[in-house]
């Protein structure tokens, strides 16, 4: 069972990596709103760009549902980048005693692998659910906490194109042995160093539960 600490650092991962959802999602709904503003108003381009004009129709333009889902996932978008980077923060000034070494015996590239499972899984399901109908609506959410309900059992926040785009994060299979102890373990290590940079190499870090995160080490 995940402590509260994890469980909400887990849920925050969780939710950022559907973030290309919420951009695909924001795109539909961008242009569902401009079709229908169009059709009725008849407006161009310059309208849009025309700051008078849009203060004095924001009213009308958030009658739409398309105008308040668009907002929403913004605002949600710029909300979890800034939890992800004080949580990897926290995590990278984490205090040494809740860090330790290991030697990397094998490793394996697993980012092709993983992006491929988070298109099927995480994309694919939703993509076709249209947010501005009650029935799309509950199908969404359906979806949304049985992934999300595998995601946290299984910790799989490694699945998360996020973390490589933005923050520089690879996803890595890797083999190690903690000192004093030749029994080898398994589990995939997030890091921002390349393959070559990781094999067969001390490194410091933080974790457990088949998650591990590669801190840098400190010079004396």
């Amino acid at each position: 069972m995940l402590n509260k600490k994890k469980l909400k650092a887990n849920i925050i991962l969780l939710l950022s990596a559907y973030i290309p959802l919420y951009l695909t999602i924001i795109v539909q709904n961008s242009f569902s709103l401009w079709e229908k503003l169009n059709l009725r108003y008849d407006i161009t381009f310059r309208d849009i760009i025309d700051l008078r004009n849009t203060r004095s129709n924001i009213d009308e333009v958030f009658t739409y549902p398309e105008a308040w889902i668009t907002t929403i996932f913004i605002l949600f978008i710029l909300l979890l980048f800034g939890l992800i980077y004080l949580m990897l923060r926290n995590t990278y000034s984490t205090n040494n005693s809740l860090s330790y070494e290991v030697k990397v015996v094998r490793v394996e590239d697993k980012n092709h692998e993983y992006l491929t499972s988070y298109i099927a899984v995480y994309i694919l399901p939703f993509i076709t659910l249209n947010l501005t109908t009650y029935s799309g609506l509950v199908q969404f959410i359906i979806l949304f906490l049985f992934i999300g309900y595998i995601y946290l059992k299984y910790e799989m926040i490694y699945i998360n194109p996020i973390l490589n785009i933005f923050f520089r994060l690879n996803a890595y299979d890797v083999h190690y042995l903690i000192e004093d102890n030749e029994k080898e373990y398994n589990t995939v290590l997030l890091s921002k160093k390349d393959k070559e940079s990781i094999a067969k190499k001390v490194i410091r870090v933080k974790g457990s539960s088949g998650i591990l995160i590669d801190l840098p080490i400190e010079k004396e």
